[in-house]
């Protein structure tokens, strides 16, 4: 392996932990939806509402009667497979509330998100899939600092071993995108809207609920693997290991090295 080959790999392994960095950073962010609701204009309604919501907790504020903030945290009911987030400035009440809107959807016929509530199986999937493109990244990161300042012997060790890392790392991060938006567009932008309602009620709203930058972080993850597959690709190394070819010109000479 040439001395430039080596120092693309070395590259890939830079871009791995951005990759990893910025699923990291939207785990521990609250900025997955942006929701705000503002009074309808034509009911002369001044009251509003402005909430951000991350993988676990959440916070914001409502106007009604003068600025108040709120603190939410994600608060799941396995038994029913159903989440929501609850405010942890009145816990004790906001659980009650939690639990009376689950009865009311199992008693009602309504859809989940009018409550303020959204499926677990989706949820808990696109954290599965985003820590497993982790894992691979962290594979990728490791055997291209091998491959960049060691022989590999194996050619899963080697240049072949960093596409299958860095494209399961790319295909496990793109379907946890692909759970969250339908996760968002099926539930959650139906149901953060509702949350807040059931804080101002008494009116109709007009409501922009849409992603955040948190969300984003995740897409730019994609990013930094596609770019490692594109640097290997331009790299000139192909899919094997000249270590074993090697090898087998010393054998071919009456050679064997251990």
């Amino acid at each position: 392996m040439t001395t430039s080959e080596k120092r693309v790999i070395a590259v890939t392994a830079f871009f791995a932990i951005v990759g990893i960095g910025l699923i990291v950073t939207a785990f521990a962010s609250d900025h997955w939806v942006q929701s705000e609701l503002r009074g309808n204009e034509t009911d002369n309604r001044t009251e509003s509402a402005e909430m951000k919501f991350g993988l676990f907790r959440g916070d914001g504020g409502y106007d009604v009667l003068g600025p108040r903030t709120v603190k939410l945290e994600l608060k799941c009911d396995l038994s029913e497979s159903i989440c929501g987030y609850i405010n942890v400035k009145n816990e004790d009440k906001s659980i009650q509330d939690f639990e009376k809107q689950i009865k009311l959807y199992r008693n009602g016929t309504k859809d989940l998100e009018t409550y303020g509530l959204f499926g677990f199986p989706l949820f808990v999937t696109n954290l599965v899939m985003l820590c497993l493109s982790m894992v691979f990244g962290l594979l990728a990161v490791g055997f291209a600092i091998f491959n960049a300042v060691g022989r590999p012997i194996e050619t899963i060790a080697g240049v072949a071993g960093l596409y299958i890392w860095n494209a399961l790392g790319l295909i496990f991060v793109v379907i946890g995108i692909c759970v969250y938006i339908a996760l968002f567009y099926t539930q959650l932008s139906d149901s953060v809207p509702h949350m807040e309602m059931l804080v101002l009620e008494g009116t109709t709203w007009k409501d922009d609920t849409k992603f955040d930058w948190s969300f984003y972080c995740v897409a730019g993850s994609a990013g930094a693997y596609l770019i490692n597959i594109f640097l290997l690709l331009i790299s000139g190394k192909k899919c094997s290991c000249s270590y074993l070819k090697s090898g087998e010109k010393e054998v071919d000479n009456g050679m064997i090295l251990y």
